[in-house]
């Protein structure tokens, strides 16, 4: 997953770390990266760079799908 992601965006080796150890994210982190997924894909402007291949797009929508895809604290 993480040389996916790096393939695609812009991924820090702090975040790769987070993946590779799979830590959990809060009910608030979980909440707040859906609803900023919920603006992004309303926003017609944004959608078009991602799909023209905007890496700065690209980034941020991998960064909020690695929050989602995380474990939520208990």
């Amino acid at each position: 997953m993480i040389d996916h992601a790096r393939s695609r965006a812009d991924i820090s080796e702090e975040v790769a770390q987070q993946i590779r150890e799979g830590r959990p994210v809060s009910q608030t982190e979980r909440r707040l990266a859906e609803q900023h997924k919920e603006k992004l894909f309303r926003d017609k402007a944004w959608i078009a760079r991602y799909l023209d291949g905007g890496r700065a797009e690209a980034t941020e929508l991998m960064l909020v799908n690695i929050v989602l895809a995380a474990p939520v604290r208990g």
